[in-house]
């Protein structure tokens, strides 16, 4: 049962990171919002995930919920910076 909670976990980490990567690269303004969609469907599952795959209690499934959008949110955050370099150099404001 371990390694199965394991395997959906993971995929549940990678599957979004790289459908935002794929968004964000595009570059159009509404890939921001895309991704913000994925983040909230992809948050939803990993929660359910852990719901009917553990037993773990309501403020642990919140608390890991919340740590998840987290780190989803990092990689949001990361592309959209990365795209709006000019040859990797950050632009002065």
């Amino acid at each position: 049962m371990g390694l199965i909670v394991t395997v959906i976990i993971f995929i549940l980490l990678v599957i979004p990171v790289v459908t935002m990567y794929k968004l964000t690269a595009v570059g159009h303004r509404n890939s921001t919002l895309d991704a913000v969609g994925i983040l909230t469907v992809f948050t939803m599952l990993f929660s359910a995930a852990m719901s009917f795959l553990t037993n773990a209690k309501r403020h642990e499934l919140f608390a890991a919920g919340a740590t998840y959008c987290a780190v989803l949110v990092v990689f949001i955050t990361n592309f959209n910076n990365s795209s709006n370099n000019i040859n990797g150099a950050p632009l002065s404001h």
